[in-house]
């Protein structure tokens, strides 16, 4: 990991925390690549399902509404 990097590595553990998943994923821009890089910032729809599915029980995420939108 190079200095550079460290904003994308701290994102990538805390979804491996929030997620409760050590899965990594091979897709090149993908955020939980094993290898960080600045262009790997990006998260499937499952990833975020699997990241609010865990999170949000137990209390370490809230979703925030949307204008407009109505509530769950």
């Amino acid at each position: 990991m190079a200095r550079r990097d460290l904003p994308q590595a701290l994102a990538h553990e805390l979804v491996h925390v929030l997620s409760d998943n050590g899965d990594h994923s091979e897709a090149p821009d993908n955020l939980m690549n094993p290898q960080t890089s600045p262009a790997r910032t990006r998260l499937t729809e499952a990833q975020c399902s699997r990241l609010r599915a865990m999170a949000e029980p137990n209390g370490l995420i809230t979703r925030r509404a949307v204008a407009g939108a109505p509530r769950k």
